[in-house]
């Protein structure tokens, strides 16, 4: 299965991302195998000093799903390919976020209804790359 190795640590800039939510910068950087942490498909390198909003969660969901929940590794991750791969069809990134989201213990209803809210906002143009 696929693994982050590292914890995560950031700091607030006190900056807004342009969906109205704070921004974090990461303190330390960090990466996620892709496949199995033996034999990876691939390995992604997020850097320090990335600067994320983590989870894109909407006023009022985000009373209950705080984008520094459990799932901030994973959107980290998210953001970061998002940023780095700008002509990659975006459902690799959702599925990779979906996928470390379960890495990280995330319940499996809450990380599906994620990359369904993500995949959503693809469909109907609400998001796109940075």
């Amino acid at each position: 299965m696929s693994s982050f190795t590292t914890g995560l640590k950031y700091k607030p800039t006190g900056t807004y991302s342009r969906y109205n939510l704070p921004e974090y910068e990461l303190l330390e950087g960090f990466f996620y195998y892709v496949g199995s942490l033996d034999t990876p498909f691939r390995v992604v390198s997020v850097e320090k000093g990335f600067i994320t909003d983590f989870a894109s969660i909407p006023w009022p969901i985000n009373l209950l799903f705080k984008p520094t929940g459990k799932w901030a590794k994973a959107a980290a991750l998210h953001d970061w390919l998002y940023n780095a791969y700008p002509d990659v069809d975006t459902i690799v990134f959702d599925a990779i976020f979906y996928e470390g989201c379960i890495v990280l213990g995330v319940n499996r209803f809450v990380a599906f209804a994620f990359f369904t809210s993500l995949r959503i906002a693809a469909v109907f143009g609400i998001r796109d790359h940075k």
